[in-house]
């Protein structure tokens, strides 16, 4: 008796997006921010800033600043698309014979 097989798409390729960022730059804001958190509780336990505890404004500097910040270098990174070199003229005769397998 064979075992029936269905195929099944799979799309690894698939990005999770929020704000216009990916799921790793969350976390890297998600880390930095508790990094804040603990140098605020650590090294300013008595101070306050706008009438919030340090370890809490470091946190929502962190957060407000970079959450913009990365939006905006995703979006000039898209709109500064790197020429290739050979849409500026330039050639690589190395490379074209090296992957041709047909030239001796």
């Amino acid at each position: 008796m064979s075992l029936r097989v269905s195929p099944v798409s799979r799309n690894l390729n698939a990005q999770i997006m929020l704000f216009g960022l990916e799921f790793e730059d969350l976390m890297v804001i998600t880390v930095l921010g508790v990094a804040a958190m603990l140098i605020g509780q650590f090294l300013f336990s008595d101070r306050y800033l706008f009438f919030l505890p340090m370890n809490w404004a470091l946190l929502l500097i962190v957060v407000c600043s970079s959450v913009p910040a990365l939006m905006l270098l995703k979006v000039w990174q898209t709109a500064w698309v790197i020429p290739q070199p050979s849409s500026i003229g330039i050639q690589s005769h190395t490379l074209t014979h090296a992957l041709s397998p047909t030239q001796s």
